[in-house]
C-alpha cells in the first residue's frame, strides 16, 4: 500500500500480453518481480488512500460491532484488528465489490469495499493488522437484513497497524495457517485406502485450512484446475475467474480454502477447492512463459460459466472437466465442434446424476455467515462412479493377452487328450461386462462408451451389425431393444433414426471370439506356434437401444421422438454451423439443454428431389458371398455380400421436393393392392442387414430423381411344377436410403398384418413344417470343421444348441462355407432364426 498513489519507479517487471480475441479494450498486465522505487520521499508507511494523519479513535472489532446494532444516521467509526478472509472481487448487477473480515478475540466484523477503494484488494492480506477509517454502517439486502460497514470516500487502510496502547487485536500470522505439504500429506492418512468394489456412497464435510504451495502442472486453465507441489489439486471455478490466470511456477498463498479427500477418482486425492469465502493471492510470479491451452482442451470457460448457473457439487464438477478433457480428445474435432465438448459433458452428468446440485448459491451468506456453508462444504464419494473409456482404449485392452491358450482350458487342462486339446481351442469366447457388480469387467468401475452409431463401413470386419464410432477408432455392435407389442422381449433393433445419433453406452457386454486350428499333441506343447496351422480373433460389443443415452440426435431421431411424444425439441437442439460467441453463451438461459452440433452434417440428398415407395418386410435372407459383377466396372467379377428382402409393396410410388425421411406415412403413400417385391442388396448396399427386420414398416427412397420406373422392379418369371409364378425384382441402388416409419395410418393395409410366426424349441419338435422360424436360447456353441487335402482341418460352420423355458433342445448347424461368420451366437443369447429347414434325425 505504501505505493499506492504515489510516483514510483518500476525496475523489475513482465508484461502479460491479453490472449482474448475480439476484446480490444483489454489490454495487458504488468507483473512486478520487484520492489518499485519511491519517487516521492515523504510517502507514510502503510498509508493506502490519500493523505492523512495516524487514524484517530480507532476501536477494536467487539466494540465496532456494537455499532451495527444501534445504527447512527452520519456516524463515522475507524476499526482495528486482525484480517481473518479476503473474498474475491465480484460484479453483481454491474456493481463491483469485496468484502473482507476484521477479528479480535471475541467478535468478527465484515468490510465492504467497492468504487474507488477496489485497488484495496491488492493490499489486504490474511493475518495482517490493520485499521480502516471513516467507515459507514448500512444494511446490506440479501443477507437476512443484518448491517456490515462500509467504506466512503474519505476512508483509509493503515496496514502493519499497531495501536498506541500497545494492544494487538491477535497474534496470528500468515505462518501459523499455512501448513507445508508433508502436514497435508499427513491428513490422507486419517483416510486410509479402501477397496472400491467394497466401498459404498458417503457424503463428507470438507474441511476449511490454509495452505503455501507452488503451481506445478496447469491441468485444464478453461475448467480452473491446477496441481500444486505435483500431489495436491486445486480447484478455483467455485470464484469469479481472475484476469491474470496461474502459471506453473506461481507461488501461492491459500486461505480458508476447503480440503477434500477423494471427491473423484481421475484427479488427485487431495483437492484444495476454493468458495467465495477463500482467499488466493500469488506470492512471486512464475519465471516460465506461460503456455496457450492446447487445442484440444477446452479454454473458454464454459464449464465455471455453467456451474455458475447450476451450482453443482465438487464431485459432480471434477467428474465433468475429467469428461471433458477425455471427449475432447475422441470427439473433437472429428465429430463434434469444440464447445459443444463441454455442453455435453455438462448433459452427461446431470442425467447420471440426477440433477443432485446444491441449488441457487447465497454468494453474501457463503461469504458472510457463521458457521460457514457453501457447495463445497458438503461432497460425494462414490467408488462405483462412471469412467468414460475410448473406443481406441477399449479395443486395445480387449485385444491384449488374447492368445494365452493355456487359460482357455478348463483347470485341469493337463489331463485332456489331444483331440479334447483341439476341439476345445477350435473356438473360445471371452464376456466382460460394463459393470463390476454384474460379472467380469475390465476396471473396477462402471464404464461408459461415446460414440456416433453407423451402418457398418466397407472396411468393417462386421457386415450384419452396427457400428460405434468416434475419432480414435471403431467397434462393432450387436444390438437389441425392447418390443412395444411384447412387453419385456427384446428384438433386434430395426429403426433406422438411431444412425447418425450421438449416443452414450451406459450397459454393454464386452465380446472377444477366438478361433484355432491346431493340432497340439499334448498340453506341454501349448507354447509352440508350430502346431498352430490358423488362428483369428474378433471383438465386438452387445447391448441395448434401452440403455442408451442421447446426446445429439439425428434429424431422423428428432422427427421419430416428436411423433412418438418424445422428449422436447429443447433437448434435441437446433443444428446450426455457427459458432456460439460468448456474448451468446451469456444470455443462453439453460446451456445444458443447449445444441450439440454434429460436425458430420446431414445426409447425402437431403435436400434433394426423390421418388419413393412405402414397404413391409415379410421374409429377410442371410447375407453371403456370391459372385455378381455389379458395380464392378473394369475390374475384375469377384465376391460380394449379398442378401434379398422379401417385401409387401404398401403403396404406390410418391414424388418429393426433398427426402421426407421418416415423416408420419400420409394418406397418398397407401394403395389399394398389395404386390411383393425381392429387394436385391450387394455391396455396399449390404449394410442395411442389420436394420431390416420381418414385420417391420420402411419407406425406400431413390435419391436424386423423379422417375417413379427406378422403383419398380422387373419381373422373372420361373416354372414351378404347373404353376406358373412372377416375382418383380428390384436391385437396391448405393445412394438408395431406407427410413423406419413407426406412426402409420389407421388404414386396413398397415393395422391388419400378420406378424410372421415364431415358434418355440417345444413347438418346432412337435410341428411338421418343412420350413420353420424359431426362437430360443443358446445353450451350446460347437465350431464344425471338415478336412481337406489342401490345408487339412478347416472351420465350415457352427452347430448350435438351443432351448426354451421347458428344457427341451434342438441342435442347428449353419452352414458358414459362403457366409461371414455372424456375431453374437454366444451361450445365453436369445436367437431367431428364420427359413431353417427342419429335419429329424432317425
Amino acid at each position: 500500500p505504501l505505493w499506492l498513489d504515489r510516483p514510483v519507479f518500476l525496475p523489475h517487471w513482465n508484461y502479460i500480453p491479453h490472449d482474448a480475441s475480439g476484446q480490444q479494450e483489454e489490454s495487458g498486465l504488468v507483473e512486478l518481480i520487484g520492489a518499485p522505487v519511491l519517487l516521492c520521499a515523504e510517502a507514510e508507511l502503510g498509508l493506502a488512500a490519500g493523505g492523512g494523519a495516524e487514524p484517530v479513535g480507532a476501536v477494536v472489532v467487539s466494540k465496532a460491532a456494537g455499532f451495527l446494532k444501534n445504527r447512527v444516521k452520519g456516524q463515522r467509526v475507524s476499526v482495528y484488528g486482525q484480517v481473518e478472509s479476503v473474498c474475491p472481487l465480484l460484479v453483481v448487477a454491474g456493481s463491483t465489490f469485496f468484502f473482507f473480515t476484521l477479528k479480535d478475540d471475541t467478535h468478527t466484523l465484515p468490510v465492504l469495499v467497492k468504487d474507488s477503494r477496489l485497488c484495496w484488494a491488492q493490499c489486504v492480506c490474511v493475518g495482517q493488522s490493520v485499521c480502516v477509517t471513516a467507515l459507514r454502517v448500512c444494511v446490506l439486502r440479501g443477507w437476512k437484513g443484518n448491517s456490515v460497514l462500509c467504506v466512503t470516500e474519505r476512508s483509509q487502510l493503515h496496514t502493519q497497524y499497531t495501536h498506541p496502547d500497545g494492544a494487538q487485536p491477535g497474534t496470528h500470522t500468515p505462518a501459523d495457517s499455512a501448513p507445508s505439504p508433508s502436514l497435508l500429506g499427513n491428513n490422507e492418512e486419517v483416510e486410509p485406502e479402501e477397496d472400491p468394489t467394497q466401498s459404498a456412497v458417503m457424503m463428507k464435510h470438507s474441511r476449511v485450512i490454509s495452505y503455501q504451495g507452488t503451481v506445478t502442472e496447469v491441468v485444464n486453465e478453461g475448467a480452473g484446475l491446477y496441481v500444486i507441489d505435483r500431489t495436491v489439486g486445486l480447484c478455483v471455478a467455485y470464484q469469479p475467474s481472475a484476469r491474470r490466470r496461474l502459471r506453473a511456477g506461481d507461488q501461492v498463498e491459500l486461505h480458508h480454502v476447503h480440503f477434500l479427500y477423494r471427491p473423484c477418482a481421475d484427479l488427485p486425492p487431495s483437492m484444495l477447492c476454493c468458495c467465495l469465502s477463500s482467499s488466493l493471492r500469488v506470492t512471486t510470479f512464475s519465471r516460465l512463459e506461460g503456455c496457450p491451452p492446447p487445442s484440444r482442451c477446452p479454454g473458454d470457460g464454459v464449464l465455471p460459466w455453467l456451474l455458475a448457473q447450476n451450482s453443482t457439487g465438487p464431485d459432480q464438477y471434477l467428474w465433468v472437466c475429467h469428461l471433458t478433457s477425455q471427449l475432447s480428445k475422441s470427439l473433437a474435432p472429428g465429430l463434434l465442434k469444440q464447445q459443444c465438448v463441454c455442453l455435453l459433458s455438462w448433459k452427461l452428468m446431470e442425467t447420471l446424476w440426477r440433477r443432485r446440485g446444491w441449488g441457487q448459491r447465497d454468494i453474501y451468506s457463503e461469504m458472510l455467515d457463521k458457521p460457514h456453508s457453501c457447495p463445497l462444504t458438503q461432497y460425494r464419494v462414490d467408488p462405483a462412479l462412471p469412467e468414460y473409456i475410448s473406443i481406441s482404449d477399449l479395443l486395445q485392452a480387449l485385444q491384449s493377452n488374447v492368445w494365452s491358450l493355456k487359460s482357455l482350458l478348463p483347470p485341469k487342462g493337463s489331463g485332456l487328450t489331444r483331440t479334447q486339446i483341439n476341439s476345445a481351442l477350435s473356438w473360445s469366447c471371452r464376456t466382460l461386462s460394463s459393470d463390476p457388480q454384474t460379472g467380469d469387467s475390465l476396471r473396477p468401475r462402471p464404464l461408459l462408451l461415446v460414440g456416433v452409431l453407423q451402418l457398418p463401413s466397407l472396411t468393417s470386419e462386421f457386415s450384419q451389425t452396427l457400428q460405434l464410432r468416434d475419432a480414435t477408432g471403431a467397434v462393432c455392435c450387436v444390438v437389441t431393444e425392447t418390443s412395444k407389442e411384447d412387453t419385456g422381449r427384446q428384438t433386434a433393433s430395426f429403426n433406422t433414426a438411431w444412425i447418425g445419433c450421438l449416443v452414450c453406452v451406459r450397459q454393454f457386454t464386452m465380446v472377444t471370439e477366438r478361433a484355432l486350428q491346431s493340432d497340439f499333441p499334448s498340453y506341454q506343447h501349448l507354447d509352440e506356434d508350430k502346431f498352430i496351422t490358423f488362428r483369428s480373433y474378433r471383438v465386438y460389443v452387445q447391448f441395448s437401444l434401452d440403455h442408451l443415452l442421447i446426446l445429439s440426435p439425428s434429424v431422423g431421431m428428432v422427427t421419430h421422438l416428436r411423433s412418438t411424444g418424445g422428449p422436447p425439441g429443447g433437448d434435441v437442439g437446433k443444428q446450426t454451423e455457427e459458432e456460439p460467441t460468448d456474448k451468446k453463451r451469456r444470455e443462453d438461459p439453460n446451456p445444458s439443454s443447449s445444441s450439440v452440433t454434429m460436425a458430420t452434417g446431414p445426409e447425402g440428398g437431403a435436400s434433394q428431389p426423390c421418388v419413393t415407395v412405402v414397404i413391409r418386410v415379410e421374409q429377410k435372407e442371410g447375407v453371403a458371398w456370391k459372385n455378381t459383377g455389379k458395380e464392378l466396372t473394369e475390374k475384375k467379377v469377384g465376391l460380394q455380400l449379398c442378401f434379398s428382402v422379401r417385401a409387401a409393396v404398401i403403396g404406390p410410388v410418391v414424388s418429393w421436393e426433398r427426402d421426407p425421411k421418416n415423416k408420419p406415412m400420409m394418406e397418398r403413400e397407401v394403395g389399394p393392392e398389395k404386390e411383393k417385391v425381392i429387394l436385391v442388396f450387394s455391396g455396399v448396399c449390404s449394410r442395411w442387414f442389420p436394420l431390416l427386420q420381418p414385420g417391420t414398416f420402411y419407406r425406400l427412397v431413390a435419391a436424386n430423381t423423379q422417375d417413379p420406373s427406378v422403383l419398380i422392379g422387373c419381373r422373372v418369371s420361373g416354372r414351378s411344377g404347373v404353376e406358373l409364378h412372377t416375382e418383380a425384382t428390384l436391385q437396391v441402388r448405393s445412394d438408395w436410403r431406407l427410413h423406419t416409419l413407426t406412426r402409420l395410418l389407421q388404414d386396413p393395409t398397415c393395422t391388419q398384418v400378420e406378424p410372421p410366426p415364431v415358434l418355440s424349441v417345444s413347438q418346432v419338435l412337435d410341428c411338421s413344417s418343412e420350413l420353420v422360424c424359431v426362437q430360443g436360447q443358446v445353450c451350446e456353441r460347437v465350431a464344425v470343421s471338415s478336412r481337406t487335402a489342401e490345408s487339412g482341418s478347416s472351420h465350415t460352420g457352427v452347430r448350435l444348441t438351443m432351448c426354451d423355458q421347458t428344457g427341451q433342445r434342438l441342435q442347428v448347424y449353419l452352414d458358414l462355407r459362403h457366409a461371414p461368420y455372424p456375431p453374437g451366437l454366444l451361450p445365453g443369447n436369445t436367437l431367431l432364426l428364420s427359413g431353417v429347414q427342419r429335419k429329424m434325425s432317425r
